[in-house]
C-alpha cells in the first residue's frame, strides 16, 4: 500500500508542476473579447487579428478616415494640421 502512495506521489509532483507552470503561463497572457490570445502588441509583427485590433485600440496613427464625410476623406488625427 505504501509502495502505491509513493508511485502515486511520484507521478503526480510532476504533473503539478506542469499544471502550474502552465496556469502561470495564463495569468500572463492577453487576451481579447472574442476569447483569443493576443501574441504580440507590437504594430509591425501583428499578424493575426486579436494583435491587430488590440494595437488599434493602442496605438494611435497619425491620420483617420472620417467615415460619416461622401467620400471618405483623411482627417489629422496626431497631426497639428494635414500635409
Amino acid at each position: 500500500m505504501r509502495r502505491f502512495f509513493l508511485t502515486l506521489w511520484a507521478l503526480a509532483l510532476p504533473l503539478a508542476a506542469l499544471m502550474a507552470a502552465e496556469t502561470a503561463a495564463l495569468e500572463r497572457s492577453l487576451y481579447s473579447a472574442g476569447g483569443s490570445r493576443v501574441k504580440t502588441l507590437d504594430p509591425a509583427q501583428a499578424d493575426d487579428f486579436a494583435s491587430r485590433n488590440m494595437t488599434g485600440c493602442i496605438f494611435d496613427t497619425l491620420l483617420e478616415y472620417d467615415y460619416l464625410a461622401r467620400p471618405y476623406q483623411l482627417r489629422p488625427s496626431m497631426l497639428a494640421a494635414m500635409p
